[in-house]
């Protein structure tokens, strides 16, 4: 069941890509200082003119001094083009979050996103994480430090929701790279990817965690729904574990996983069906 909701979110997303009818004209937006989300909404950089919860925008760079501080319940990025964060950009809730949950944070792109360096979207919230959802045409890509985050920040807390789909790959290229969903108690990271034929369908060589650290273990979700999935370094880097109870890590890959068995924690569900790759 919930892998039939979330095909069925993968395809919405597709859906709200082809919706807009882009300004072909307009530059990429650049981010080189610290902005509010709200003050982006509705302003002359947003293409659809509208204080609506939604920046659209004809490509979205957030350079190494950028940051767009999420101070809203709501920040959807309708992105036509790539979304590309370099060095120490940052897509973020303030250092003390103030929402509870943390923000919902939608980032819709016809391209790739591509983050850099030590680039990060977080999404914390009091009790509870927020949710952040990144659906790409293309591939999604992490390299050198890039995290990804949706953490509590209270005693008895929950992680939140980190969700990638892509058309394309999905890659955390270094072990240095994080995919997490933590607190109290786990919350949910799933990663799936539509890209055909590819035994890399989905390439993990960091971390993706969803871990309770004083409560119940978290779920981790990872499918190649035409290609393959492998996890690269070959370290206990996977875990949904909790302290009252094991969470859950579960792999669906239409073509190989490699290895056939990922060191997982708990051990992970696997369902394989081993097409050649191409």
């Amino acid at each position: 069941m919930i892998r039939k909701c979330l095909k069925g979110f993968l395809w919405a997303g597709l859906g709200v890509l082809m919706a807009p009818r882009w300004a072909e004209a307009q530059p990429p937006l650049v981010i080189t200082t610290t902005v509010n989300f709200s003050a982006l909404d509705g302003g002359p950089n947003d293409l659809d003119g509208m204080d609506n919860g939604v920046l659209m925008t004809n490509g979205l760079i957030v350079r190494s001094v950028g940051t767009i501080i999420l101070d809203e319940p709501s920040a959807v990025f309708s992105i036509n083009g790539d979304l590309t964060m370099q060095n120490s950009g940052a897509i973020r809730t303030p250092s003390v979050p103030t929402m509870d949950p943390g923000p919902f944070v939608n980032i819709v792109a016809t391209g790739n996103t591509m983050m850099r360096g030590d680039s990060l979207i977080r999404s914390h919230g009091i009790t509870m994480g927020g949710s952040i959802f990144i659906f790409n045409v293309g591939d999604i890509v992490l390299s050198q430090r890039a995290k990804i985050e949706a953490h509590s920040t209270v005693i008895n807390g929950f992680g939140g929701i980190v969700g990638l789909q892509a058309l394309g790959n999905i890659q955390l290229v270094n072990t240095t790279n994080r995919v997490t969903a933590n607190g109290m108690n786990g919350g949910f990271v799933f990663l799936q990817s539509l890209a055909s034929s590819s035994c890399q369908a989905v390439s993990i060589n960091g971390t993706v965690n969803a871990v309770g650290f004083n409560g119940l273990g978290g779920a981790v979700q990872i499918d190649a729904f035409i290609g393959g999935v492998a996890v690269l370094d070959g370290q206990l880097r996977i875990a949904a574990i909790g302290t009252t109870s094991p969470g859950e890590v579960s792999f669906f890959t239409f073509r190989d996983l490699t290895p056939n068995v990922p060191q997982t924690q708990p051990p992970a569900t696997i369902v394989e069906l081993g097409n050649p790759c191409f």
